[in-house]
C-alpha cells in the first residue's frame, strides 16, 4: 500500500491547533506537546526549546498506516537517533533516499532542496534535533571537504549529506539520560543542551571512523553503498536490479559496483549469496521450514539450485544441515 502523503506545513497547523497551552514539560521540560491526529494514529511529540537555535523533539507514536511527509526543506543541520520502529528522508533532487532504523543515528546536512519523510505503520520513537549551521561547521574544523562552508560572517550548506551509524553504548547513554532529566527547570534546560551537543559530536566522530575506514570514499558515496547493502540484505528474496538500486541510494551504477567492491570486498552479487546462505542457514538450524520454503525465502526459485549452492559452500546438503541441528 502507497503511503499517505501529507504537507508537513499543513500537519503542523493541524497538530498546533489541537496542542494545550505550555502543557505539562516531557520530563518538566517540553514547550509544546504535539498529539498525533486520530486519522494517523496515536502518540505524542515533545518539543523542546533547548536554546535559541537548537530544537529537540521526542516522539513517540504509532501509525495506523504509511505516512509521508513532503515539506520545502529549508537549510537544516543535526541529527537522529532512532529508538524503535523507523523512518526514511528522501531528498527530491536526486531522489536518494536513506533509511534510519531502531539501533541507529543519522548526521544530517540539507540545503534547501525539498525532502520527505516517511514513517512505515507500526510504532516510532526517536529523537531529532537541529542545531546551527556555524555549530555543525565546528566538527569539520579546517577539512577542505566538509559540506559547510563560510561565506562572509555566515555559513552556507554546498553539499547534502546524510549518513548513518549504528549506536554505540555511549551514545545511546547519553540519550537515556535525556529521557531521565530530573533537574530543576533552569538546570535542566543547560543539562540537556550538554546532551544534545555530546550526542551531536558522538554520531559525528562514529561517521568520522567509519568514513576513515574507506580512505578516498566519499561520505555521501559511503551513505549510499551501506544503504543498498542494506536493501541487498532486506529485499533477498526479490532483490532489486543494479539500475533500480543505484537509482534507489542515488548514484550511477558504475560506481555503486566500483564502490561497494571497495567497501565490502564483494560484488553485490557476490554479497547477496553471501546473505542469503547466511540467512538460509538460521532458518535451518530454526527447523521449522521445508528446504523448498527456506530456499523460496531467501530468494532461489528452484529448491535444486538452492541445494548445488549450499552443498558448495557447506560440504552438505540442506537437508543433512537441517537434520544436524535438528536431530529430533
Amino acid at each position: 500500500m502507497n503511503p499517505l502523503c501529507l504537507s508537513l506545513d499543513v500537519l503542523t497547523r493541524e497538530y498546533l491547533n489541537q496542542v494545550e497551552n505550555r502543557l505539562e514539560a516531557y520530563a518538566g521540560c517540553a514547550d509544546q506537546i504535539i498529539r498525533l491526529p486520530e486519522n494517523l494514529g496515536s502518540g505524542l511529540n515533545y518539543l523542546i526549546k533547548v536554546s535559541q537555535d537548537i530544537d529537540l523533539m521526542v516522539s513517540e507514536s504509532s501509525f495506523n498506516q504509511a505516512v509521508s511527509f513532503d515539506t520545502p526543506n529549508p537549510e537544516v543541520c543535526g541529527a537522529m537517533i532512532v529508538l524503535e520502529g523507523e523512518c526514511s528522508m528522501t531528498t527530491h533532487h536526486n531522489g536518494a533516499q536513506h533509511t534510519v532504523k531502531a539501533g541507529q543515528a543519522m548526521l544530517f546536512i540539507l540545503s534547501s532542496s525539498r525532502c520527505s519523510v516517511s514513517y512505515p505503520r507500526g510504532k516510532i520513537r526517536m529523537i531529532n534535533f537541529s542545531v546551527p549551521k556555524g555549530l555543525m561547521a565546528q566538527l569539520g574544523g579546517t577539512s577542505d571537504r566538509f559540506p559547510i562552508e563560510r561565506d562572509n560572517d555566515d555559513f552556507r550548506i554546498v553539499e547534502d549529506l546524510m549518513f548513518t551509524v549504528p549506536v554505540s553504548p555511549e551514545l545511546s547513554k547519553n540519550v537515556q539520560q535525556i529521557y531521565q532529566a530530573n533537574l530543576s527547570d533552569e538546570a535542566r534546560s543547560l543539562f540537556i543542551n550538554a546532551k544534545v551537543i555530546e550526542i551531536l559530536a558522538l554520531v559525528y566522530h562514529a561517521c568520522k571512523e567509519q568514513k576513515a575506514r574507506y580512505p578516498g570514499v566519499k561520505s555521501t558515496d559511503l551513505n549510499s553503498i551501506m544503504h543498498a547493502a542494506e536493501i541487498v540484505e532486506q529485499e533477498m528474496a526479490s532483490p532489486p536490479t543494479l539500475q533500480d538500486l543505484a537509482h534507489r541510494v542515488g548514484i550511477n551504477d558504475y560506481k555503486l559496483k566500483k564502490l561497494f567492491k571497495t567497501v565490502f570486498g564483494n560484488t553485490v552479487y557476490g554479497y547477496l549469496k553471501e546473505k542469503r546462505m547466511h540467512h538460509a542457514c538460521q532458518l535451518l538450524m530454526q527447523g521449522e521450514l521445508s528446504v523448498q520454503q527456506v530456499a523460496e525465502t531467501v530468494g532461489f526459485k528452484h529448491s535444486g539450485h538452492f541445494s548445488k549452492l549450499f552443498n558448495e559452500q557447506h560440504g552438505m546438503t540442506p537437508v543433512s544441515f537441517k537434520r544436524k541441528h535438528n536431530p529430533c
